[in-house]
């Protein structure tokens, strides 16, 4: 069953696309301090909130602190990258979200991609697709997407067109 989102998360959420674009045209140093600002609010919002209003507020800072992986990754900034997928992956565990936890695994995938560590990689994609029964298909086809790039680092091309064949299964 899917939960019913709250204000504040709708709020937050619905600036996200706004924040993708501005970085397309601007690039991510221009965008990291509005994204930083809003984030330390989400947190400062969260540590005060309970029950679903908290749920929905940690799962906005899930994205908005893989926003911050992102732009960080984007600009070369590989350890302020990995301090705001470490975050998010945080954010997603007390969230209880199973979505968000491997969407958040997922970027951990991708920050090992950028850093060429084909075993990491494999092992975030394995475990973000750890329970795929029970994943949406967005998810599940970026986790296999990273596990083929896993295995391209190693050498694995049979490994690699199986999980690229497992992922191209799932879109419409």
């Amino acid at each position: 069953a899917r939960r019913e989102m709250t204000g504040g998360e709708i709020h937050f959420l619905e600036q996200l696309p706004g924040h993708y674009r501005a970085d397309m045209f601007l690039g991510p140093r221009h965008l990291i301090p509005t994204v930083v600002t809003q984030t330390q609010l989400i947190d400062d919002l969260t540590r005060a909130a309970d029950g679903q209003v908290r749920r929905g507020l940690l799962g906005a800072g899930v994205a908005y602190s893989s926003q911050l992986g992102w732009l960080y990754q984007d600009a070369g900034d590989v350890d302020r990258s990995g301090y705001w997928r470490n975050v998010a992956l945080d954010m997603a565990h007390r969230s209880s979200d199973a979505q968000l936890i491997s969407y958040a695994l997922t970027n951990k995938a991708m920050l090992a991609i950028d850093i060429g560590d084909g075993r990491a990689i494999l092992d975030y994609a394995d475990a973000a697709l750890i329970d795929k029964s029970k994943l949406c298909p967005k998810v599940r086809v970026l986790g296999l997407v990273h596990k083929a790039h896993g295995h391209s680092f190693l050498g694995d091309r049979t490994a690699v067109d199986q999980a690229l064949d497992d992922a191209a299964d799932l879109l419409d």
